[in-house]
């Protein structure tokens, strides 16, 4: 039993120093891992638009969060179907994705650009960032494209089909 308790003491140590080692703060507009810049996240636009640049000031990546009406989304609590997701725009390549924020904040693109390890030595990760964007995809984009295109859904998540037959 009590060698039991000490195992179970070293892995909660283990376990507290590893959280401890990669403490996340946003201190203004600067990212702070263990202490030590990592990155700047700016907000804009009462905080829809987030602006995030490597120490020296360089724009990085983009993540705009956007919404959009989807009838299959609508509820008591939801009467307008409204449907939020983020869009990142990745600004030397270019790439696109979007994902479901959960929230908007600095500390949440923060979390989210250092889960997924985006930006290495004040510079994008283009390994990282091609397996994010494959990841994520862009399914809320292309929803919300397809919904403002006439491709419409029947209310019930389904799709609408015409169909015309001349006799």
């Amino acid at each position: 039993m009590k060698r039991l308790l000490t195992i179970a003491l070293f892995l909660l140590s283990g376990s507290i120093a590893f959280s401890q080692k990669e403490k996340i703060d946003v201190k203004g507009d600067t990212v702070y891992v263990s202490g030590v810049k990592q990155f700047i996240v700016e907000s804009k636009m009462m905080a829809t638009q987030f602006l995030v640049k490597s120490m020296d000031g360089q724009m990085l990546m983009t993540f705009f969060i956007e919404s959009y009406n989807h009838p299959s989304k609508v509820n008591n609590a939801n009467t307008q179907g409204r449907e939020v997701y983020c869009e990142v725009t990745f600004i030397g390549s270019g790439q696109k994705c979007d994902f479901d924020p959960m929230g908007a904040s600095k500390k949440m693109i923060a979390k989210q650009i250092l889960d997924n390890n985006l930006i290495k030595e004040g510079k994008t990760d283009t390994d990282a960032e091609n397996l994010y964007v494959m990841v994520n995809g862009r399914r809320f984009a292309e929803e919300r494209n397809r919904l403002q295109s006439g491709g419409g859904t029947n209310g019930n998540g389904g799709t609408n089909i015409n169909i015309n037959i001349n006799k």
